[in-house]
């Protein structure tokens, strides 16, 4: 009986945090859409989104981090021109391809 209960609390919290966690990603994607919302807002709601699906989704995350590297140089936003440098970095890193790996990485610096 004991098993049972484990085995069932788990799954319970299990599909309670996978829940939280798309509720959280729809609401940064909100946030990265609402053009009212000031540039670093957007910015830093997209770089906490790609961090939570780069390792799954490299090929999306690159295609966001292009967006995302495209704002920050239009603004002059240096800091999250080189955080989304290194996230397209990791993104390659997940897709294996260790030389553009390395180029994004030196770029950020």
């Amino acid at each position: 009986m004991f098993a049972y209960k484990s085995t069932l609390f788990t799954l319970l919290f299990l599909f309670t945090v996978n829940i939280y966690s798309q509720a959280n990603l729809d609401s940064l994607m909100i946030v990265w859409h609402d053009e009212n919302q000031p540039d670093t807002i957007r910015l830093h709601a997209i770089k906490d989104f790609c961090l939570e699906i780069v390792r799954s989704y490299p090929d999306s995350t690159l295609t966001l981090v292009n967006e995302m590297l495209k704002l920050s140089k239009d603004k002059g936003l240096e800091q999250y021109e080189a955080e989304a440098l290194l996230l397209k970095g990791r993104a390659y890193s997940y897709k294996g391809d260790l030389k553009l790996t390395e180029e994004s990485y030196t770029k950020s610096q």
